[in-house]
């Protein structure tokens, strides 16, 4: 008896673990026909470059296998975003994922991020402990629904958190760097 149950203990805890682990990015994302692509941003040190999905009707998630080639120099740093906006102007526009390092950092840090009207800057609404190096592998998942955007780096971490109002278009942007992604856009729910 003692060993059954030691058993069954054993087997529920291991599929917890499981669980848990498998469950930062949405398992029920499937791909619409038509929605892959590959980019590559290489911009100079100082600029921005940037790819844009508008009208994307009902696409509600981007899921992105990318890696940083190039890190340039510049007095606000290189920085990567994969952000979603909304189709009126508010306060708060531009929510999602940012890949940042300080000038001559190696190690970007990654944070959730959005656009402040009034600040006219990008601000940080939460920090990741995932980091990520140039040349390194990352994964990255954004997923949206009336009123909540959801963001997963590297299947270790996800975060959600409450925007204003419904997408109208998903944006990649590169500042001061070069970054290369592989991009699915899908249906998702959370």
């Amino acid at each position: 008896m003692k060993s059954s149950f030691r058993l069954f203990t054993i087997l529920a805890l291991s599929l917890a673990c499981i669980s848990t682990t498998d469950a930062q990015y949405l398992p029920n994302f499937s791909p619409v026909a038509g929605q892959k692509t590959t980019i590559e941003l290489d911009t100079p040190d100082g600029n921005q470059s940037e790819w844009i999905k508008e009208d994307i009707g009902s696409i509600s998630a981007l899921r992105a296998t990318c890696v940083i080639k190039r890190l340039g120099k510049h007095k606000d740093g290189p920085r990567f975003s994969f952000k979603v906006f909304h189709p009126t102007q508010q306060k708060r526009l531009g929510y999602g994922l940012g890949v940042k390092a300080n000038d001559g950092e190696a190690v970007l840090r990654t944070e959730v991020i959005y656009w402040d009207v009034d600040e006219k800057a990008e601000l940080e609404s939460h920090r990741f402990k995932q980091t990520v190096r140039v040349n390194e592998k990352f994964d990255v998942e954004v997923a949206w629904r009336a009123k909540k955007l959801r963001v997963a780096i590297s299947n270790s971490e996800a975060y959600v958190v409450d925007i204003q109002d419904q997408v109208n278009k998903v944006y990649i942007s590169s500042s001061t760097g070069t970054i290369r992604c592989n991009i699915t856009l899908g249906t998702a729910s959370f």
